[in-house]
């Protein structure tokens, strides 16, 4: 099944606080880094980035999942972005774990957050240390 580019929303938000990850967000050749052939759905993740969707469309966070960094550098300016641009999209009509890979000390999780126009991603990094998300990132997936 072929989904169109999402357009008209100029989405690349990119929320990686921690310069460590932002430089380490390329996976390297260690097998811990490759990403899994065939993820296996996680329902209380697959849950958990639903959720923080759409906090992020509608512009209320539950700060509290986040670490420091992350709470930082959402700033108000920066969540009415957010928000402004995925509402647009309007309710996803699925969620499907696409990658799972292991970056730095952070695990990972990719979803594909299917719409009617087209196919976001939504990439989520958790610090399996303290279970906090430490990393957000929506793109548009071509």
């Amino acid at each position: 099944m072929k989904h169109r580019v999402i357009t008209g929303v100029s989405l690349a938000i990119a929320l990686f606080p921690g310069a460590a990850f932002a430089q380490s967000a390329t996976p390297s050749s260690t097998p811990s880094s490759a990403p899994s052939p065939l993820p296996t759905d996680d329902p209380v993740m697959t849950a958990k980035a639903k959720d923080l969707f759409h906090q992020a469309q509608t512009g209320q966070f539950d700060r509290s999942q986040f670490d420091d960094k992350m709470n930082a550098s959402l700033t108000d300016s920066l969540v009415k972005t957010i928000a402004s641009q995925l509402s647009q999209l309007g309710d996803p009509q699925g969620f499907k774990l696409a990658q799972v890979t292991k970056q730095a000390n952070y695990m990972v999780y990719v979803y594909a957050v299917l719409f009617k126009s087209g196919v976001i991603a939504e990439e989520i990094a958790i610090d399996p240390a303290t279970g906090k998300i430490a990393g957000l990132f929506f793109k548009p997936v071509q």
